[in-house]
């Protein structure tokens, strides 16, 4: 039976089996697993390396970032083999990398990309006015974001909702190189990158004739550095570029042909640019004596009739056939701006077509010019000087003495033209002779030093010391320092006309008065500030002390009120100057500090009256003494005790030693004793449990002594003095017939002796 069943079972077993194998079963969808992809962050349109194992062999995969397909491809040998696939337009942050098949395999482990903001230029370089277009990518979605230049904004545009957006804006006035550009949204995401600003020319005028204006604006320079601009390779300026690298200047276009010239400019760091200067035509002219770029008119005789005149200055042709004779050979050149030459002598030709000529000798004259022309002691001057020796070295000075210039050493250029700058040395007021020269040639110029100086404060209170500093007056001259037009101090200059005048305020009320210094020429003035102040004489003490109240420089004529705390003591009046007196008793009050306040409704002082914090002395007890009997109306009894403030006494009466329960006790005492009353009168008490005292001072700044050493007493029953008598005389006669009682009874009952 047994081996029946067993042979019905592996029946069952084979036929599942044969069942397994033989019929078909569906596939079943994988786990697939992503390596490692390279790179895991990055912005829009990086790269992404991805591979995988354990997919169904031959499906279809397709890669998704979060929900979105972004390549796809056939499952070699259950791998997805290595592949790259390019980070789609999407917002800033992490997505999640996933692979599907058509076999239905999912990748349940995600990878992850975090998409980092990236913004990028049209073009990265540029001249200054340019529209540049800003394309980001990878920042939040839907956000506002701004975009900065440097450090100033330039736009704000929104992102799509792929976190993309397109900004244009136009390069600004920037020093040239390298600058940054960095947009930020609202969730604070950022990307940053570079634009080159290239150097740039403008003319007011490409095209202009010999001796007109042109202005050169310079954009994209190095920063505060000087700026060398030649036109056709000849130095025509040297401006200075300002912080943000751009430089506006003047040019008076020198004599040349007709033609296109190149015009460049290039500073001290080798950063430049050049453009075109079209000159039409040339007109000069020659008087006898000038200065580099004077307009002159020349006026010619005996010349060929009617013919072509040329001009040339030191044999070099600057222009040919300037104009045509008349017919009896005269010509007349007008508004001709010799251009800037070294200081000396030259020589003008003029040519017609037959070859007459004629020699002009002519010296050029040399000029110095200042900016400012006055100021005070300290004022930075800045010079110019033509007509001097070409590559000359230059010294200036001032009332024939050498100053300091900037740069330290100055040499003019091949035109004889220097620039510098120096500061006005200490001097007294007036006109000061400024001499430039070459050691040989020289010009002349004026400074006039201003009076200047301050005052150390604007602001205080009455009585303050300020010290007045003062530069440029008179020479040794007296200075005089008002205060609202009273003479406060008055003191000597010194040989530079400086000087230092300490004075102190004046008492005035609050607000601002003029401070002037003056020689009787120059004057100086200052505004000072008088603040309110308050003062107490004596700042502590006790209660009752006098305190005198003093103020200075409130309202003129103003309502005073004087409070201590909380407490008004008084309502006074300042006098015109906004000062005041007061005096009043320092308050019953507890020691330590109080407020004493002063106020006219527009100033409000606040200062601090310390009352007597010093507890009193201890008094002593007297009456009853220590451990003594005392009547029922006893007379209570110490030392007293003083102080500033002026004291009263507490007395306390008790069973108990600590105090525990009050017989009796009395505040506010002013006298050393105090008699119990008939109402107060005390009951009897023995020695072992007798009465206990004690007494402590208080002054009127509620400052309290210790209590003295508590004192015992007791009361006993008091009799009448002849009740006493009788008393005593009783007890004698008791005492007596008690003796003779007892006496006798011994004597009676007496035993005889017996011998043995």
């Amino acid at each position: 039976m047994r081996l029946k069943k067993i042979g019905a079972i592996l029946c069952i077993l084979v036929v599942s089996f044969l069942l397994l194998v033989l019929l078909p079963v569906p596939a079943l969808a994988l786990d697939g697993f992503i390596n490692p992809i390279n790179p895991t962050t990055g912005p829009v349109g990086t790269l992404v390396n991805i591979s995988g194992t354990g997919f169904t062999a031959n499906s279809t995969y397709t890669i998704l970032i979060d929900t979105v397909p972004v390549a796809t491809g056939t499952i070699v040998a259950g791998n997805l083999v290595a592949t790259t696939f390019t980070m789609p337009a999407i917002p800033a942050g992490i997505h999640a990398i996933t692979v599907t098949t058509s076999a239905g395999d999912t990748t349940p482990i995600a990878k992850n990309f975090t998409v980092t903001p990236q913004i990028t230029l049209v073009t990265v370089t540029g001249q200054v006015g340019d529209v540049v277009s800003v394309l980001g990518t990878g920042f939040g979605s839907s956000l506002t974001v701004n975009t900065i230049f440097d450090l100033g904004s330039i736009g704000s545009t929104s992102t799509n909702i792929s976190g993309s957006f397109n900004l244009s804006f136009t390069v600004p006035q920037r020093r040239g190189g390298f600058h940054t550009l960095t947009s930020t949204d609202s969730a604070l995401n950022a990307a940053t990158t570079n634009f080159t600003i290239n150097p740039s020319l403008v003319l007011s005028a490409p095209t202009t004739t010999v001796g007109a204006q042109v202005t050169i604006t310079g954009n994209g320079f190095n920063p505060s550095v000087a700026v060398t601009v030649s036109l056709d390779g000849v130095i025509v300026a040297t401006p200075n570029s300002n912080v943000n690298g751009s430089f506006s200047q003047g040019l008076t276009v020198p004599p040349k042909a007709k033609g296109v010239y190149a015009l460049a400019a290039l500073d001290s760091l080798s950063s430049g640019v050049a453009t075109t200067l079209t000159i039409a035509h040339a007109v000069t002219t020659n008087p006898t004596s000038f200065t580099g770029g004077s307009q002159v008119t020349i006026t010619g005789t005996g010349f060929a009739a009617s013919s072509r005149v040329s001009l040339a200055i030191d044999d070099e042709v600057t222009s040919a056939d300037i104009t045509t004779t008349n017919a009896t050979g005269g010509f007349t050149i007008s508004n001709f701006k010799i251009p800037e030459l070294p200081g000396g002598s030259h020589v003008l030709k003029l040519s017609d077509a037959s070859d007459n000529s004629i020699t002009l000798n002519f010296e050029v004259v040399q000029s110095a010019t200042i900016t400012p022309q006055s100021g005070t002691v300290g004022t930075v001057i800045q010079m110019t000087g033509r007509g001097f020796k070409a590559n000359a070295g230059i010294t200036v000075r001032i009332d024939g003495t050498v100053v300091k210039t900037t740069p330290p050493s100055i040499t003019t250029d091949a035109s004889g033209k220097f620039s510098a700058s120096f500061t006005a040395p200490a001097s007294s007021g007036g006109a000061h002779p400024v001499v430039v020269g070459d050691g040989t040639l020289s010009a002349n110029a004026s400074f006039t030093i201003s009076a200047g100086g301050g005052i150390t404060v604007n602001r205080g209170t009455v009585s303050q010391s300020v010290t007045f500093n003062g530069t440029g007056f008179a020479a040794r001259g007296n200075i005089t320092v008002t205060y609202d037009g009273a003479v406060v101090t008055s003191v000597t200059a010194d040989a530079s006309g400086a000087f230092n005048a300490v004075f102190n305020v004046p008492a005035s009320a609050a607000g601002n008065h003029a401070v002037v210094a003056t020689d009787g020429t120059r004057n100086m003035s200052f505004t000072f500030s008088v603040t309110p102040s308050v003062t107490l004489n004596p700042a502590s003490g006790a209660v009752g002390s006098k305190v005198t109240v003093n103020g200075s420089g409130f309202t003129s004529k103003g309502q005073i009120s004087i409070k201590y705390d909380d407490q008004q003591l008084a309502n006074t009046a300042a006098d015109n100057t906004g000062g005041f007196a007061f005096v009043f008793d320092a308050p019953v009050s507890k020691g330590g500090a109080h407020s004493v306040i002063v106020t006219d409704g527009a100033y409000t002082v606040t200062s601090s009256f310390a009352m007597d914090a010093e507890a009193p002395p201890v008094p002593l007890p007297l009456n009853p003494q220590n451990d003594s009997q005392a009547e029922r109306l006893a007379l209570f009894q110490w030392t007293g005790v003083s102080d500033p403030s002026g004291v009263t006494y507490r007395l306390q009466l008790s069973r108990e030693a600590n105090f525990g329960v009050l017989v009796l006790e009395k505040q506010g005492l002013t006298g050393t004793g105090y008699t119990i009353t008939e109402e107060e009168k005390l009951r009897s008490a023995s020695r072992k449990q007798p009465y206990y005292w004690r007494i402590k001072a208080t002054d009127a700044a509620s400052n309290e002594s210790a209590w003295s050493p508590a004192q015992s007493f007791y009361v006993g029953i008091v009799l009448p003095g002849w009740l006493q008598g009788v008393l005593v005389a009783l007890v004698v006669v008791i005492v007596g017939v008690l003796a003779f009682w007892f006496g006798g009874k011994r004597g009676k009952g007496k035993i005889p002796a017996t011998g043995t």
